[in-house]
Parts: C-alpha cells; sequence; structure tokens
C-alpha cells in the first residue's frame, strides 16, 4: 500500500502532536527514495571568511602589543638604572 506524501506529512505533525505513529517507513516509501538517492549532508565545523581574517588580526594585534610592552618595560628598566641590588643614598652620606 503506497501513501501520498501529504499522508506522510499529516502524519508526522500528528506525531508531533504527540499522537500514536501508525504508519511505518516502509509505508512512507517517497520518503526512503529521496532519503537515498541525495548525499549525506557534511557540515563544515570551523571558522570561514571575514571572522577568520578578524581573529587572525587581532592575535597578530596582541602579540605586536606584548612585544611593544616587553620592549618599553626593558627600555625603562635601562633607562632608570634598575638593578637587583638596590643602592640607597641618604642626603647624610652623600
Amino acid at each position: 500500500m503506497k501513501v501520498s506524501p501529504v499522508a506522510c506529512a499529516r502524519r508526522r505533525r500528528r506525531e508531533k502532536q504527540g499522537m500514536q505513529n501508525q504508519m511505518t517507513q516502509e509505508q512512507c516509501s517517497h520518503r526512503n527514495n529521496v532519503q537515498s538517492s541525495e548525499k549525506p549532508q557534511v557540515y563544515k565545523v570551523g571558522i570561514y571568511g571575514w571572522r577568520k581574517r578578524c581573529l587572525y588580526f587581532f592575535v597578530l594585534l596582541l602579540l605586536i602589543l606584548i612585544l611593544i610592552n616587553l620592549a618599553l618595560t626593558i627600555w625603562i628598566l635601562k633607562v632608570m638604572n634598575f638593578t637587583i641590588v638596590s643602592h640607597v643614598c641618604y642626603s647624610f652620606c652623600c
């Protein structure tokens, strides 16, 4: 017994509403034919296009800012003559 596509759609709607499903997939043959003839869908997982470019741009910008920060920190330490051993000079000893 072959069932029309409209009947299958009605049955699916009733099934979603909580009714019993009395129709088997063999009775709804057009649905099986469509599924078997189509290629399985493959979903891409990841970031593509402009989002990927923006992400790379922000990572590169962050890396540049980190390098500038480290370079300025080292420069300030050299200019201010900071050392590991502190040398305190009070007014009475100089």
